[in-house]
């Protein structure tokens, strides 16, 4: 298979919101793979995804924005298009 990322992703279960602009709602996630230029996330339904979001991790309550890349059954592979901030500024994931 071929390898088209940038970065390796490291495999991770996090939890997480999709916050989409404009919208007071979120979309509950499952974080599935991380690295500094992306992630892989699980959604219940992918339609509900926007191409640009904002992430929410939940235990860091780390922020980043997003944007959609592929989507394959119910996961969703996205690159950040800012890395992700933690409160205060500080990155972590």
């Amino acid at each position: 298979m071929l390898e088209r990322r940038a970065h390796p992703r490291s495999l991770t279960l996090k939890t997480g919101k999709i916050v989409p602009a404009g919208e007071d709602r979120d979309i509950a996630c499952a974080i599935l793979e991380i690295s500094e230029g992306g992630a892989c996330i699980l959604v219940s339904d992918p339609a509900d995804v926007p191409q640009t979001f904002l992430l929410k991790f939940d235990r860091t309550r780390t922020i980043c924005a997003c944007k959609r890349v592929w989507t394959k059954g119910n996961r969703i592979g996205l690159s950040f298009i800012r890395q992700p901030q933690a409160p205060g500024g500080a990155r972590h994931d």
